[in-house]
């Protein structure tokens, strides 16, 4: 019997190359296209492989190293856009939108104050027609109530 390997004789990878697909924080299937082989390959080579993974564990931390670095420069020469955002990744900076309701006067709203709020929009809802408002149109939404719309009544009876 011979001493010699069943299978084919595992791939020489240029870890130049490797280094450069990792670092651009390639996954696994963008490596293996950009070195000619399988996502397997790539997956068990860094099962099995000890200096193969460590080689793209350390590219990868290079890669966000860099990334960090030119987001960092691009925000210290001015670029607002980029500090707005590197203040709300690293010190939990929040756009914030203030609202503010207020009865008569800027003071409290009050039941009364909302109940009244309410009739009033009631009335105006059922208001008839006048020079002001010749249609009797309201604020609510028509559609779907004219005849043949959806939601129409023309042409449905009720039985009693």
């Amino acid at each position: 019997m011979s001493d010699s390997k069943l299978g084919r004789p595992p791939i020489e990878f240029n870890y130049e190359k490797v280094g450069e697909l990792a670092a651009l924080q390639g996954t696994y299937a963008e490596i293996a296209a950009g070195l000619g082989c399988s996502e397997d390959t790539i997956t068990r080579r860094m099962q099995n492989d000890e200096k193969f993974a460590e080689a793209i564990k350390r590219a990868r931390a290079d890669g966000r190293i860099s990334l960090r670095r030119a987001q960092w420069e691009n925000a210290e020469s001015g670029n607002a856009t980029m500090q707005i955002w590197l203040g709300k990744q690293w010190l939990n900076q929040t756009d914030r939108i203030e609202q503010t309701h207020q009865g008569p006067e800027g003071g409290p709203i009050t039941h009364a104050d909302w109940s009244k709020l309410m009739l009033e929009d009631a009335r105006r809802d059922k208001e008839p027609e006048s020079k002001d408002n010749p249609k009797g149109d309201t604020d609510a939404d028509d559609q779907g109530t004219e005849p043949g719309h959806a939601g129409s009544r023309e042409g449905t009876t009720r039985e009693k």
